[in-house]
């Protein structure tokens, strides 16, 4: 019988033998030149047999077995190959099973390729050995994408290091090619800066940072810019993850865990967005069966642990305090014991594994929703999300989780206002400028001075002009009838009509100079004809100057062009972000537990089978 069929413990016992007598296999006289067999060591299959009471045939099938083995690690070494031990997870491209099963391809496999490959080396030779379409393939290792251009060695990939090799269904590998074709990255930090740009606007391009109390956070612009292309990341996986498109997902999971630990740890602390990409990943890799295979699980859930009690507390109660309850947030919790417990089951400890399959099956059992409670509360108008999560926070009392979705609703209707109250002020600021001392124009004054009937862009200048000295610049407008006629700093977005220009042409004024007065008064006819009759028909040169829309050289068209093709462009990679950004700040915490309890009865179900 071949080697491969005999009884484990013999060839275990009979290798430990050899180890502690320090017996070479692979030289002579074991091995000859070339690699031959040398001779037959019968001295130490007599002795072996006598102390291990192994027949001496299976003794020597053994040491054969090890002497082919050790002279290929050997030979394998000099010529500075090493072992990366691969372990394979997701769908085959011809699999289509439910739960992402991985049936082609071996659960696990060696692969020898020296450290001075790159990955795109190492990725080939996979695709070449087992068969998996090159195309179909991403690699992953110590909680990082296995980059292409980048030596093994640089990677901290070493001697007998595993690596996943995660095989994308067809759908996710064009998904990820196509986000790879398009400059991923650069494109994310092109749509981050984009966001980042709105962020004083209402525009719905804009991006909400806050911490766990949902207050938004005052970060600076290089900071800001680095969080929100993490987040933009975590969110583009997560909407892989809803479509259980758990290899795509865990690509861009990996990519945002990257660009999370560029930001600085204090400003990670301010917001959980972190410890649930930590989560994720590890829910990724088990939907993908492979969370006892990679090193990086245990330490990415007890970051998670560390940072959801720093945020919410070790029992929750700093959500207490800040949102009057817990129950939205301790899905979160369900899931954590469950990988926490999934993980010590494959650790071998069993006891630990017990007790926190038994934690999250309580808070599990605590949490689901019943479907008529939940029918009951969205035929009041309200969303499955908002159902679930209210529910959740009352413990099922349907009256209650009414009110606490009404008072949620009202809280985020007073958030939202303060917040563009706040971008309004920010904008105002900007427009009204700095005093001659370096100051912003004081708000409070301005809007003092608008309410006594002040022309806007009068008191902006007289408070310019005064240093926010609201009595001075009071003696300056009264003083200098001349700055009545400064246009509004903050003028509506009123467009200039042609009915406006056909009005004032009809009075007998020149239609460009019309056009002008009308622009430079915020399309207000009255302002624009009075100021018209005051100049004698006229208007100052730098109003034309100022006219949007006439042409003033000949690249003129060449800028309309170019405008026109960033605006697109800026269209065209919003279309790419904004269908994976989700519509509530509450959407990270809709988990709707079904697939958490699944795994529980799995995994209880071998618990029991070990008793």
């Amino acid at each position: 019988m071949s080697a491969e069929h005999l009884v484990s413990p013999d060839r275990e016992k009979v290798r430990l033998k050899l180890t502690a007598d320090k017996v070479k296999l692979w030289l002579p006289p074991f091995t000859l030149e070339g690699g031959q067999r040398g001779e037959r060591p019968e001295e130490l299959i007599s002795r072996y047999h006598s102390e291990l009471g192994i027949a001496q045939d299976t003794i020597a099938e053994i040491i054969e077995d090890l002497r082919v083995h050790a002279l290929k690690k050997f030979t394998e070494r000099s010529a500075g190959l090493v072992a990366i031990k691969i372990k394979f997870a997701g769908r085959s491209h011809d699999n289509s099973s439910a739960n992402g099963s991985f049936a082609s391809y071996p659960s696990d496999a060696i692969v020898n390729i020296c450290l001075r490959s790159t990955g795109v080396e190492l990725k080939r030779q996979i695709s070449e050995t087992f068969g998996v379409p090159y195309n179909c393939l991403k690699l992953i290792s110590c909680g990082r994408v296995v980059q292409d251009d980048d030596t093994l060695e640089q990677q901290q990939i070493r001697n007998n290091s595993y690596v996943m090799a995660l095989c994308l269904s067809a759908p996710e590998a064009n998904a990820v090619e196509q986000q790879q074709q398009a400059s991923k990255l650069s494109r994310m930090r092109e749509a981050a800066e984009l966001f980042n740009s709105h962020e004083d606007d209402d525009s719905h391009y804009s991006i909400q940072i806050a911490d766990q109390s949902g207050r938004p956070l005052d970060l600076p612009r290089d900071e800001r810019k680095a969080l929100t292309l993490a987040m933009m990341l975590h969110e583009k996986g997560r909407a892989a993850l809803k479509r259980k498109e758990f290899g795509e997902s865990l690509i861009f999971l990996l990519e945002a865990d990257s660009e999370f630990k560029k930001c600085r740890s204090s400003i990670l602390s301010l917001v959980d967005n972190y410890a649930i990409v930590c989560l994720d990943i590890v829910w990724c890799y088990l939907c993908l069966q492979n969370i006892h295979s990679l090193p990086d699980a245990e330490a990415r859930l007890e970051e998670c642990e560390r940072c959801f009690h720093k945020s919410y507390g070790a029992n929750l109660e700093r959500l207490t305090v800040l949102k009057g309850g817990s129950g939205e947030e301790a899905a979160l919790f369900v899931r954590l014991h469950l990988l926490q417990g999934i993980l010590a089951f494959h650790q071998q400890n069993y006891e630990q594994a017990r007790v926190l399959l038994r934690r999250a099956e309580n808070e599990l059992s605590l949490l689901r929703a019943n479907e008529e409670d939940m029918t009951s509360v969205m035929e009041m108008g309200f969303s499955e999300l908002e159902a679930r999560l209210g529910l959740r926070a009352c413990r099922g009392d349907v009256q209650a989780a009414v009110s606490h979705i009404v008072q949620r609703r009202e809280e985020k209707r007073q958030l939202e206002e303060k917040e563009r109250e706040e971008r309004r002020k920010k904008r105002l600021e900007r427009k009204l400028g700095y005093t001659s001392s370096g100051a912003p124009v004081n708000i409070e004054h301005y809007n003092s001075l608008v309410s006594m009937k002040f022309a806007k862009g009068a008191a902006a200048e007289a408070l310019r002009q005064a240093d926010n000295d609201i009595t001075i610049a009071f003696q300056i407008l009264h003083e200098r009838p001349e700055l009545l006629n400064l246009p509004d700093p903050d003028p509506p977005n009123t467009a200039v009509s042609e009915a406006m220009i056909q009005q004032l042409c009809a009075m007998g004024f020149d239609a460009n100079t019309a056009h002008a007065a009308l622009h430079h008064f915020s399309a207000n006819v009255d302002r624009a004809v009075e100021e018209l009759l005051r100049l004698g028909g006229s208007v100052p040169p730098d109003w034309l100057q100022n006219l949007p829309n006439i042409p003033s050289n000949s690249n003129s068209d060449e800028s309309v062009a170019s405008s026109t093709a960033s605006q697109k462009h800026e269209r065209e990679l919003m279309d790419e972000i904004i269908p994976d950004l989700p519509q509530s700040d509450d959407d990270y915490l809709d988990l709707t537990l079904d697939d958490e309890a699944s795994f529980l009865q799995e995994y209880n179900g071998r618990i029991l089978s070990l008793d």
